[in-house]
């Protein structure tokens, strides 16, 4: 909801937002100004003339009772984004995970190649502290969340899917209805536009040969249209070489992770797609900053390392700990895991549970419910000893996510990386203990004086 209301402020619209939970995205859109209420209230609705919600509103709520009640026109997010890609050249980016990261290495490369464009990403660009970018030009990036099968209005220039993973069964039922879903988007493409697929994970490959579109495949497998060779790592970058049909260019990224190359090769894939310099292309990623919870490194010493990640599926979860511990070997690796959802935990128990199995140690929080009701299938003890038994890892519950930084920083053994992963507030846990080192390094450092 953030970039597109940022988009939208662009455009000259007044804009009025609420959430009961203010966050550093309702900060920046004060700052821009924007009122954001706080707390939501069918008054809110004064002077306004459109009202736009996501799928985590119910019809109970307040404003969104009062809109339909007062025939004021009512968009989902989607059909408002919708509207904006509709006069522009359309390049979504789908997927169970990577999605955000992908959308944001576009926007990047493609600002950085003077096309100057509009994008909506999920998540805070560290290098313009914003999840909106507003550009002149004609293309229009954006993150497309299959969560509530939405993103099958869009009809995009360029498709981009990342990979196909059980999330969201709640809503897709099986993981056969999430690849129909997958299928679909990928046939929403326009008829001369070109999909771009990740042809190292099965799925993708197989719902892309049944799209029967123009396609560019990316990955580490030979054949693919674009891919990486000489892989290296080292102090937080990562170098390869990326094939791209005949042409050979180099690659430096402030990344690191088989899954953060397979993100780049997928931003090279779509500037081959619009017939861009690739090598021009690929230079541009050297300056990419990130995204803000997507593995960043938070606290530095000699001897600890804190990172936060945002990831809240299996294969997010798996793939940012194998790149830690691939890059840091002498270290020790330990996860603070928050589960977000009850629901998403569910239908992904098994797969949760044997997604550790490159920490060396986990703290287990209590599940992060989002607002649904709390299942007791899923207490922290079942989930714990489930973590312990499948990916044969110690695991430590902590009750108290206000003990945390405490109950960590006594049972670590350096040197150490502490890893805080989910899409709750598990984040805060790192600003805290990254707070106490710094107080105690002041303290010392005073005492020594």
């Amino acid at each position: 909801m953030a970039p597109l209301a940022e988009i939208l402020l662009s455009h000259g619209c007044e804009v009025k937002g609420s959430d009961p939970v203010g966050n550093s995205f309702t900060q920046r859109l004060e700052k821009l100004g924007i009122t954001i209420y706080n707390k939501q209230l069918a008054e809110n609705l004064s002077g306004v003339s459109t009202v736009v919600y996501s799928s985590a509103i119910q019809d109970s709520n307040p404003e969104l009772s009062a809109a339909k009640s007062n025939n004021l026109t009512v968009l989902h997010r989607s059909d408002l984004l919708k509207k904006l890609l509709s006069d522009r050249y359309a390049i979504t980016v789908a997927g169970s995970h990577g999605k955000t990261s992908i959308t944001a290495l576009i926007t990047h490369m493609l600002s950085e190649l003077g096309v100057d464009p509009t994008a909506a990403v999920g998540g805070r660009m560290l290098n313009i502290n914003s999840p909106a970018r507003v550009g002149k030009g004609k293309i229009f990036v954006a993150e497309s969340d299959e969560s509530d099968g939405s993103f099958l209005k869009y009809e995009p220039q360029i498709s981009v899917l990342s990979n196909i993973e059980a999330d969201h069964l709640d809503f897709h039922k099986d993981l056969n209805g999430l690849s129909s879903s997958f299928l679909k988007y990928l046939k929403n493409t326009k008829e001369d536009g070109c999909s771009v697929v990740c042809w190292d994970d099965p799925l993708c490959r197989e719902v892309s040969e049944q799209a029967g579109v123009n396609r560019l495949a990316y990955g580490l497998s030979l054949g693919c249209d674009v891919r990486a060779v000489n892989i290296r790592t080292e102090n937080g970058w990562t170098e390869f070489t990326a094939v791209v049909e005949r042409d050979q260019v180099p690659c430096k990224v402030n990344l690191i992770g088989q899954h953060n190359v397979l993100n780049c090769l997928a931003a090279l894939a779509v500037a081959r797609s619009l017939d861009l310099n690739i090598a021009d292309a690929a230079k541009c990623l050297e300056s990419y900053s990130g995204v803000a919870r997507r593995q960043n490194l938070i606290y530095e010493s000699k001897d600890l390392l804190i990172y936060d990640d945002y990831a809240h599926n299996p294969g997010k979860i798996s793939a940012c700990l194998k790149a830690l511990k691939d890059n840091f070997k002498s270290h020790k690796l330990y996860a603070v895991f928050q589960q977000h959802r009850y629901s998403r935990l569910a239908t992904t128990f098994k797969e949760t549970c044997l997604a550790f199995h490159h920490a060396d140690h986990v703290f287990n929080l209590p599940v992060y419910s989002a607002g649904e009701p709390v299942d007791d299938n899923y207490d922290l003890k079942t989930l714990t000893r489930s973590i312990t038994e499948a990916s044969k890892v110690s695991c430590t519950p902590i009750n108290d996510i206000n003990q945390a930084p405490v109950e960590i920083l006594k049972n670590i053994q350096k040197p150490a990386i502490i890893i805080t992963v989910g899409a709750g507030d598990v984040w805060t846990i790192g600003e805290k203990l990254k707070e106490s080192l710094i107080e105690n390094k002041d303290s010392q450092e005073k005492n020594d004086f």
